[in-house]
């Protein structure tokens, strides 16, 4: 399925992964606007111009901080291979 749209977002990602060392992003917005098609997409195009790159995607569920604190961290050392 085709992807359009979104050049600005997709630029700023773009950006992002292109500076130096590790960054951290969020992306935040009402429900059903493509937020998860936008990073997806993304990461997609971008793994098959770059294989050496790694990118961690997590997506947060209803909880408390603390469970949602826990999954995180639990999600990101099973990403680190740890």
């Amino acid at each position: 399925m085709p992807f359009y749209g979104r050049t600005a977002e997709l630029n700023e990602l773009d950006r992002l992964f292109a500076r130096d060392g590790a960054t951290f992003g969020v992306v935040y917005g009402r429900r059903r606007v493509g937020k998860t098609a936008l990073l997806t997409h993304w990461l997609k195009t971008r793994a098959e111009e770059h294989p050496e790159m790694r990118a961690f995607l997590w997506f947060a569920e209803v909880g408390t901080p603390s469970e949602q604190l826990r999954k995180f961290c639990h999600a990101w050392t099973d990403f680190l291979g740890k």
